[in-house]
């Protein structure tokens, strides 16, 4: 995240009509920066992994571009797809933390990268899109599906948060979870024993 953020915001320099905040020049950096972003992902989680850099494939959309330039090689069907659904589920929250702050920067009439970076700065934080990565230690920390119930009832004593298990607008239960679930347990399915693990680790925490 961090890496994003001050990528994003050195994109601006380079940006070819820095002084035009019209609708028609706003889309088109829209599209500037969506392309980009990516392309940064991929190549900065490559060279910290000792990896060469993969160029996008200029025949391959815009998430399979992402998979292909992260892994090394093409993306399978159900993996673009899985990872269209997030995006677009993602999009679709609607004003969330990170949005909102993005849109008070653009409200001033500032430059489109500087709202972006206003918004990946506060998506960074642990009560918004760093939740994740909180959770995903959380199930690591567990370490196996039989230790599940403990975990639970331990958080329970000790009247702490269990991590990502619940959310400030929804109350009942947040539907994009519905439709992540049927993903989530189709690769589990696919993937490696550690993956399956942490999906189980996730599932009984869920139902206890």
């Amino acid at each position: 995240m961090e890496v994003l953020r001050s990528a994003v915001s050195m994109l601006g320099h380079w940006d070819p009509e820095p002084e035009d905040n019209s609708l028609e020049a706003l889309g088109r950096k829209a599209v500037r920066i969506t392309a980009k972003m990516p392309c940064t992902v991929a190549a900065f989680n490559r060279f910290r992994e000792g990896k060469e850099y993969v160029p996008p494939n200029p025949n391959l959309g815009h998430v399979a571009n992402f998979l292909y330039m992260l892994n090394g090689k093409e993306p399978d069907e159900f993996e673009v797809r899985t990872m269209d659904v997030c995006l677009i589920l993602y999009a679709e929250h609607g004003m969330n933390a990170s949005a909102f702050a993005a849109i008070v920067t653009a409200a001033t009439l500032s430059d489109m990268y500087s709202a972006i970076v206003t918004g990946i700065g506060t998506l960074r934080g642990p009560l918004h899109g760093g939740v994740n990565e909180m959770a995903m230690r959380e199930f690591m920390k567990v370490g196996n599906p039989s230790k599940a119930e403990k975990y639970v009832l331990e958080k329970l004593r000790k009247k702490e948060r269990i991590t990502s298990f619940g959310h400030r607008v929804y109350k009942a239960y947040d539907p994009r979870a519905k439709i992540f679930r049927r993903y989530a347990e189709e690769m589990a399915k696919r993937k490696r024993e550690e993956i399956k693990k942490l999906y189980n680790i996730a599932l009984k925490i869920e139902r206890r």
